[in-house]
């Protein structure tokens, strides 16, 4: 057996994780050992777009790239 991390969490996450042991009937050390093992064994998402990054900027991001961009755009 292997000693990895010893963490402090904030209060909301702790509150869940033992909530949420407690309603399964299980110590929140387990449920946490079945919340990484489950996530480790999941295959990862591979992305081949931009799909995470639309509609990230903020307005002023927006006015800001325009404007930067706009002696270009014109150009065409």
């Amino acid at each position: 057996m292997a000693t990895i991390l010893n963490i402090e969490v904030d209060e909301e996450i702790g509150a869940l994780l033992n909530t949420t042991a407690n309603r399964l009937g299980v110590s929140g050390k387990d449920l946490a050992i079945q919340f990484i093992r489950q996530s480790l064994s999941a295959p990862l998402p591979v992305y081949d777009d931009l799909d995470s990054l639309a509609g990230t900027w903020t307005e002023e991001q927006e006015k800001e790239f325009l404007s930067a961009v706009s002696e270009i755009r014109d150009a065409w």
